[in-house]
């Protein structure tokens, strides 16, 4: 049995020091050294299906239907809890991206359809493992409650990928709020965020993220806030996310969790 188990060593390391990666490549035809052990590769020994997410899409339409839940002991008790519905379609051609979102709340005490936004985005590849985007947006005032009015979005986002595997991304956004509103002081939101995330295999990806977030009252602490998000790829087609966040440094309890289903098109 321990000569068994030598032997198996030996094969292995012999097998180890020709293909230091374990792809089946041996190192001198390997052009990509280090690929993951779990991606598929072709002859050159590089990955030959890696998970593509939709926002890294250069053309496509994208569709995805959402249902979440909001926890906030800040409100009253009935109103703790908060569910939505959202649509969300993304269409994408030569690294512009044209977003629509829509969307419908519902508490124990309220429900209304929530502020329709429209997004226009223009991507920059700056190297191979570089994008940055600019893109700005509207906010379209049809939640139903006195004051409401169109507000306007600016937002500058990267994407870095340090490795195959492995991104770093961020942003800053700033929000131009024009609701009135009798009890409280509106102002307008400045907010940044940073993050990391990791492509697990060719269908799984997720990602751990910090945002900040000034509150539209002048009267209320602002948002800092801490959400991981799972992508997986089911086919060519479908897909899913599931996103759960969690407000740090506040003594009440600020959570939320959401799934969504997507399809794309091409």
């Amino acid at each position: 049995m321990i000569r068994h188990f030598a032997l198996l060593s030996l094969c292995i390391a012999s097998l180890n020091a020709n293909d230091s990666d374990m792809d089946g490549v041996p190192d001198h035809l390997d052009r990509c050294a280090n690929t993951p052990f779990f991606h598929q590769v072709d002859a050159n020994g590089c990955s030959s299906a890696i998970l593509k997410l939709p926002q890294d899409s250069a053309n496509g339409l994208y569709v995805t239907l959402g249902y979440g839940v909001n926890h906030n002991e800040d409100l009253q008790e009935d109103e703790e809890r908060q569910f939505s519905t959202d649509l969300e379609i993304n269409y994408y051609q030569n690294n512009w991206n044209y977003s629509l979102r829509l969307g419908y709340f519902h508490s124990e005490s309220d429900d209304d359809t929530k502020d329709v936004l429209l997004k226009i985005k223009r991507t920059f590849e700056v190297s191979d493992t570089l994008k940055v985007s600019l893109g700005g947006g509207i906010k379209l005032p049809t939640y139903g409650f006195e004051g409401n009015a169109l507000d306007y979005q600016l937002q500058s986002s990267f994407v870095y990928y340090h490795t195959g595997t492995l991104s770093f991304f961020g942003g800053l956004g700033y929000e131009w709020i024009n609701d009135e509103d009798s009890l409280n002081e509106v102002q307008n939101i400045a907010s940044f965020y940073l993050g990391s995330g990791y492509f697990f295999t060719d269908d799984l990806y997720a990602n751990l993220s910090y945002s900040y977030k000034e509150s539209k009252f002048s009267s209320q602490h602002d948002i800092q806030l801490l959400q991981s998000t799972i992508f997986y790829k089911f086919n060519e087609n479908y897909f899913g996310t599931l996103s759960y966040g969690h407000q740090i440094f506040d003594h009440d309890l600020h959570n939320s969790l959401s799934i969504n289903i997507g399809y794309s098109f091409w």
